[in-house]
């Protein structure tokens, strides 16, 4: 990176701190937005039409330098903690919300700021993940813990006290996400995504489906970068890095998602699929529990790729019962609309804020 770049690169990163602290918002999101992402999915969505989005990828060093102090211990982060601290200091914010509380690394409260500032943070990970990313010094300074399932509350309310953790469901874009009936053909099942996946349940059930109906695709979508080395399957098809257009044709063209899995919480391809009105096969969880139902959702056992199968072989064959669970799934959507989940979050931040300071 030469002087010049540096100097563009500063002057636009100064140039949005300004803009955050002449905003006058009083909320403040502090936002990671993972690549593998579509643009109209993931937790960031959130932060649309209620507060100033600050995102962590905000860096005015070159990527070589940032990695540097990235692999330094109590110097990750360091750049982007300066720089958040810098417009916390020069707004009016008085609400400071960390959409990715499992990973993300946020500053101390400016001692300045103590009395005024309620810090919040959501955390998306399965209780396996969250009991050891949890850590006393990650947890300092959270004043509001949220869960995105149920399932996440008893750890989350020994670690931060009962009443500063609750419950918020994770939303969808149910504009951009929605049916199109005309393009839904009968030999497609997609399902979509990588995290904590069971592959080899996938795998067997495709096997099982293939061999009774030969003209079905199955077809899995997820980022190149995160597939497993091995997932290549005679009965698989493989899409790697698809667009967001072709991805939400997908979700519009398939008659159900199988979507096997280890361990959830909210989870975007249920959502996405969900608002496209397309019923789901998937594993019995508590994770996933707050979000689907048996009207157009199917539960099976773990690791059980012969109920996953007939399953989703019983929706092929049923014509009356498939469009009844499209329709259901479609509905159940509005619950999670962006818009409710706004309002809800917002009147969360003002509860806590009366009770706290």
């Amino acid at each position: 990176m030469s002087i010049s770049d540096y100097l563009t690169r500063y002057r636009k990163v100064r140039f949005a701190q300004r803009k955050a602290i002449r905003s006058g918002n009083t909320l403040l999101f502090v936002d990671t937005k993972w690549p593998h992402h579509m643009r109209r999915s993931g937790y960031h969505l959130l932060c649309e039409g209620i507060g100033y989005q600050f995102s962590t990828e905000t860096s005015i060093l070159p990527a070589r330098v940032s990695g540097l102090l990235s692999s330094i211990p109590r110097m990750a982060d360091v750049e982007r903690k300066l720089l958040l601290r810098q417009v916390l200091m020069g707004g009016s914010f008085t609400n400071m919300h960390i959409c990715d509380g499992d990973f993300c690394r946020w500053p101390a409260k400016p001692s300045s700021m103590a009395d005024r500032l309620l810090v919040s943070a959501t955390f998306h990970q399965p209780v396996d993940v969250l009991a050891r990313s949890l850590t006393p010094d990650r947890a300092e300074g959270v004043d509001l813990a949220i869960a995105v399932a149920r399932c996440q509350l008893t750890l989350l309310e020994d670690t931060f006290g009962k009443e500063n953790a609750k419950f918020l469901p994770h939303g969808i874009d149910t504009e951009y996400f929605a049916p199109n009936y005309s393009h839904r053909k009968e030999n497609l099942v997609i399902s979509v995504g990588v995290h904590r996946r069971d592959f080899a349940t996938l795998k067997a059930a495709a096997d099982l489906i293939v061999a009774k109906q030969p003209d079905t695709t199955v077809m899995l979508i997820g980022p190149s970068r995160h597939l497993p080395q091995d997932i290549d399957h005679p009965s698989l098809t493989i899409v790697r890095d698809a667009s967001d257009e072709f991805l939400r044709q997908a979700y519009q063209r398939a008659f159900c998602q199988l979507l096997p899995l280890e361990e959830s919480t909210a989870n975007n391809a249920i959502l996405e699929g969900m608002a496209s009105g397309l019923p789901l096969v998937t594993t019995d969880l508590a994770g996933i529990g707050d979000y689907t139902d048996s009207t157009w959702c199917i539960s099976c056992p773990s690791r059980d790729a012969e109920a996953h199968a007939e399953a989703v072989l019983s929706i092929t064959g049923d014509g009356r019962r498939r469009a009844s669970m499209s329709e259901a799934a479609r509905q159940r959507s509005a619950e999670f609309d962006w818009w409710k989940i706004r309002e809800q979050f917002t009147q969360i931040i003002q509860d806590a804020s009366l009770r706290i300071r």
